[in-house]
């Protein structure tokens, strides 16, 4: 069995002043979804570093949410306990 480290982010954040300034900033408003996604993966494999990145891309798994952040991705971890604790 493989391992996985999955980095789930919310886009919308970056345009919040919970980002300070010169912190990652990203000026994604006008950017279409795609362009987003893009980008913020470029800027998250730049913080954690391309070479590791690249020795470690298979394992690493982005989950970016473009409009909210959803419980979408439990059900996929969890499949056999979907729909419990509601």
């Amino acid at each position: 069995m493989r391992d996985f480290v999955v980095i789930q982010l919310d886009s919308d954040v970056f345009e919040t002043d919970q980002v300070g300034e010169g912190l990652y900033k990203l000026n994604i408003s006008q950017s279409s979804v795609e362009e987003k996604v893009d980008l913020i993966r470029k800027l998250l494999i730049r913080t954690i570093g391309e070479e590791f990145y690249a020795e470690k891309a298979a394992q690493i798994l982005f989950a970016i949410a473009v409009v909210e952040v959803e419980f979408w991705l439990l059900p996929i971890y969890f499949p056999a306990k979907k729909g419990k604790g509601r």
